[in-house]
């Protein structure tokens, strides 16, 4: 795990360096913010790599098999919600992701778990769906369904 911090963190502070090489030359109104998220990426790079190297290598295979399990899981989803977002919508995608997600990553499984996983998804997606779709008047994707009945 500490080689791969390692050579991580050296990627990423490669890629800081190119990125800030880039933006270097662009006005001041339009280089501050990218300039601030490679400053922040370099500073934390640094640290990893800080932290790799004053750390012991201990071999931690389990956790990376359920952290691999967890990535695995977390991809997939994400997936599936960019396919539901196409076929059913943004709104109904959203509270389907969101309640799944929520109750699969909570610790303790239960009906109690499972309901606060719905109101908070369906809060959740209503705050989107009145800051984005009305107040700012951003169209939400409706979802091929919900187009074909419209």
């Amino acid at each position: 795990m500490r080689n791969k911090n390692i050579v991580t963190s050296l990627v990423l502070l490669a890629f800081s360096a190119y990125a800030w090489y880039e933006v270097h030359d662009l006005p001041l109104i339009s280089n501050f913010f990218p300039k601030v998220c490679v400053f922040f990426l370099a500073f934390l790079s640094l640290m990893l790599l800080a932290q790799s190297l004053l750390s012991k290598n201990i071999p931690a295979v389990a956790e990376e098999k359920k952290n691999l399990r967890f990535v695995k899981t977390l991809t997939a989803g994400i997936a599936g919600y960019v396919i539901a977002i196409f076929i059913i919508g943004f709104n109904l995608g959203s509270i389907i992701f969101l309640s799944i997600f929520g109750y699969f990553f909570d610790p303790v499984k239960s009906k109690k778990g499972l309901m606060q996983s719905i109101i908070i998804a369906f809060l959740a997606t209503s705050v989107f769906y009145v800051v984005f779709g009305i107040v700012f008047n951003v169209p939400l994707p409706e979802g091929m369904i919900f187009e074909a009945l419209r």
